[in-house]
C-alpha cells in the first residue's frame, strides 16, 4: 500500500485547479533509492559524478538540487550531475524489504472444516511467503487442531520458490564470468538486481572467447574503456520481459543503447543480431535473459552536429508552448548554454488536452501565476543528462521542485513517469537529453511542515520524503550535538508490537534521527537518538514498539546548516 504525507493545499486557486493533474491526493511520498545515470561518459566522469559534457556512468549520490529561488544560481545547474549529495550515503537499495517482482501471492490451505480452532487450535498449513515474497494465504485452523480438510498447503502454499535476480542468474550459472566481470568493471551491479523488467541478451564466455581470437586485445580494451563497454552492454539490453514467444515473432528491438537490434527465426533456429540464439528464458524476477552464441557490435553513431535542448526542441517544431514558457520564466538561456539537465517535455498536445479541460488556465498561469507555473515545469526538469536507457534503468528520479518521479517499465517494455507514459521520442543535445510526453506529469501538492503541535500523520512502513528547509528550528535531540537544525517531525502510529527499523539512507545531509513517546515537545520523552550511521551521513535507528502505540519522529540536522530533502524509511523488523 503506497504510502502519504498528509498534504497541505495551497490557497491559491490557480494551484488548486493544477492539483487535478495529480492521481488522488498522493504526494512524493514512498520514494527513494540508489540513481543510475547511463550515457556516454566522457573520461573524467567515469568515476568523479562530473558530468562534464558527457553523462556519469553511475550516481549512487542524491543529484544536487537547485536552491529555493529556482533554476538560477542553483548548484544542481553548474553540470555537476549528483553526488553533490552525500558521498556513499546511496540511497535505498534496488530489492530492501520490497515484494518481489514475480511476487504473486503462494495459494495457500483452505480453512479446515468448520473454521474453528480444535483442542491446541494448530494453524493450517500455508502462510509461507509466495514466490516474490507476498505472504501466501494461510489455512484457518482444523478441527481438534490437525489441519481440516483443504487445511493442507493448496497450490503454492508451501514457501514460494523466490526467482533469482538478473545478475544472481549471471554469476551462479558459470556460463558467464566474462559479462559478470564487465558488469562489475562498470560498478553497475546494483542495475540487474533492481525492481525494473529488462531483456539481456547475454553472450556466454565462448562468445567472448570466440571474439577474443578474432581480435586479440578487444576484451581487454572494452574493459579499459568504459564508455566504448557500455555502449556495447547496453546494445544487449531491450526494455521489458520479452520472452521467446515474443521474440521469433518481432522482427527487431529498439536496445537500451538507442540502435535497433534484428531478429531472425527460421527452421535453422533463432539469430538476434549476428549471433544465434544458445538459450531462452532463464527467467528473473526482474527480466529474463536469453544466452547468445556472439558478442552484439552496435552500429557506428552517426556524425551529427548536435544541437543544444532549446534548438532541439524548435528544430523539432511541436514544442512551441512549451518554449514559450521558458521565456517567461526566464529559463531559456539557462537550458542553452548551461547544464546538464534533462527535460520530460510536454508537447503542444499535451498543452492543448490541459486548455480543452480547463479553459483559460493557461493564460493564468502564464499572466498571473507564475509561481505556480514554475513548480509545474521544474516538476519536469532534472540535473544530469538521462538517456533513455538511464530512465528505464532507474525506479525513481529527482526533479527540480525537488520531488521524486517513479519510473515504471512493465512487462512489455512500456516505460511510465508517475504514470505518464514516455510517447517515445528522444532527443539527445549537447547538454542532456529530452524525453517527449503528450501529458503533464501530476504535479503533488507541498508537504505539510509537521511540528509538535502540528505533526504529519504517515501510516504503515514504507518510504517517504520531505524536506526541512521549509520547517522550524524548535527541538533539540540528546545526540548529535543536539541536533539544532530545523527538523520535520511525523506522527506514526505502530501497527506492530516488536522491533522496527527507521533509517534516512539516501538523504544528502548529515541527519540526526530521535524519536519520541508520549509528548512530543519533551526532550525527555526521547526513546532514541542516532546520528551517524556506521560512520557515514544518514542515521538508522532500531526500536522496540507497541501496537497502536503513537510515537514522533524528528528528522533532525547535524549542525545549523544542515538541512534540505530527506528521505525516511521505515520497515518491520530488525534493521539488517
Amino acid at each position: 500500500m503506497m504510502n502519504t504525507l498528509q498534504p497541505i493545499i495551497r490557497t491559491s486557486s490557480i494551484f488548486a485547479v493544477l492539483v487535478f493533474l495529480a492521481c488522488g491526493d498522493e504526494s512524493a511520498g514512498d520514494r527513494g533509492e540508489d540513481l543510475v545515470n547511463f550515457g556516454t561518459p566522457d573520461a573524467q566522469s567515469v568515476n568523479s559524478g562530473n558530468a562534464g559534457n558527457g553523462d556519469t556512468i553511475m550516481d549512487m549520490g542524491a543529484p544536487n538540487m537547485p536552491d529555493a529561488s529556482g533554476i538560477p544560481g542553483s548548484a544542481g545547474m553548474s553540470g555537476e550531475a549528483g553526488n553533490g549529495g552525500a558521498a556513499g550515503s546511496g540511497g535505498f537499495p534496488s530489492f530492501g524489504g520490497t515484494t518481489g517482482t514475480a511476487g504473486e501471492p503462494g495459494m495457500g490451505g483452505e480453512p479446515g472444516m468448520g473454521g474453528e480452532p480444535g483442542m491446541g487450535g494448530a494453524p493450517g498449513m500455508g502462510g509461507a511467503p509466495g514466490m516474490g515474497g507476498a505472504p501466501g494465504m494461510g489455512g484457518a485452523p482444523g478441527m481438534g487442531g490437525e489441519p481440516g480438510m483443504g487445511g493442507e498447503p493448496g497450490l503454492g502454499g508451501e514457501p514460494g520458490i523466490e526467482r533469482p535476480t538478473l545478475l544472481q542468474i549471471l554469476s551462479d550459472d558459470g556460463r558467464f564470468t566474462v559479462l559478470v566481470t564487465a558488469i562489475e568493471s562498470l560498478g553497475i551491479q546494483s542495475v540487474f538486481e533492481r525492481e525494473i523488467f529488462v531483456t539481456l541478451f547475454a553472450p556466454t564466455d565462448g562468445a567472448f572467447n570466440a571474439l577474443e581470437e578474432a581480435a586479440p586485445g578487444t576484451i581487454e580494451g572494452l574493459l579499459d574503456e568504459p564508455s566504448a563497454l557500455l555502449d556495447v552492454l547496453l546494445y544487449h539490453l531491450v526494455a521489458g520481459q520479452q520472452l521467446a514467444e515474443t521474440v521469433v515473432v518481432t522482427e527487431r528491438f529498439e536496445t537500451l543503447q538507442g540502435a535497433f537490434l534484428d531478429i531472425e527465426a527460421n527452421d535453422n533456429g533463432v539469430t538476434i543480431g549476428n549471433a544465434a540464439l544458445a538459450e531462452a528464458d532463464l527467467l528473473a524476477r526482474n527480466g529474463v535473459i536469453h544466452a547468445i552464441s556472439g558478442v552484439l557490435t552496435p552500429p557506428a553513431s552517426p556524425d551529427i552536429q548536435r544541437l543544444n535542448l532549446i534548438e532541439s526542441l524548435n528544430a523539432a517544431g511541436n514544442y512551441t508552448n512549451l518554449l514559450n514558457v521558458f521565456d517567461i520564466l526566464e529559463y531559456t538561456e539557462i537550458l542553452s548554454t548551461r547544464g546538464p539537465f534533462t527535460i520530460f517535455a510536454p508537447t503542444d498536445a499535451a498543452f492543448a488536452a490541459v486548455e480543452a479541460e480547463n479553459p483559460g488556465l493557461l493564460d493564468e498561469l502564464l499572466n498571473n501565476e507564475q509561481a505556480a507555473l514554475k513548480q509545474l515545469v521544474d516538476h519536469h526538469i532534472l540535473s544530469g543528462s538521462f538517456s533513455k536507457a538511464a530512465v528505464v534503468l532507474n525506479t525513481e528520479l529527482l526533479t527540480f521542485r525537488p520531488a521524486y518521479l517513479s519510473i515504471v517499465t512493465d512487462m512489455s517494455g512500456g516505460v511510465t513517469v508517475d504514470g505518464v507514459t514516455l510517447s517515445g521520442a528522444t532527443f539527445e543535445a549537447t547538454n542532456g537529453h529530452i524525453h517527449a510526453i503528450d501529458a503533464f506529469i501530476p504535479l503533488i501538492p507541498d508537504q505539510q511542515v509537521g511540528t509538535c503541535a502540528m505533526p504529519t500523520l504517515i501510516e504503515g512502513f514504507g518510504r517517504w520524503t520531505g524536506d526541512t528547509r521549509n520547517a522550524f528550528a524548535t527541538q533539540v535531540s540528546t545526540c548529535g550535538e543536539e541536533a539544532e537544525s530545523r527538523e520535520q517531525i511525523v506522527s506514526w502510529t505502530s501497527p506492530v508490537d516488536g522491533f522496527v527499523c527507521l533509517d534516512t539512507r539516501g538523504t544528502a545531509f548529515d541527519t540526526v534521527l530521535h524519536v519520541r513517546v508520549d509528548e512530543c515537545a519533551a526532550r525527555r520523552t526521547e526513546v532514541a537518538c542516532n546520528d551517524d550511521h556506521e560512520n557515514n551521513l544518514t542515521s538508522r535507528v532500531e526500536l522496540e514498539v507497541v501496537a497502536g502505540e503513537t510515537y514522533f519522529i524528528l528528522i533532525d540536522g547535524y549542525g545549523v546548516e544542515e538541512e534540505g530533502p530527506y528521505l525516511l524509511s521505515i520497515s518491520d523488523g530488525a534493521c539488517p
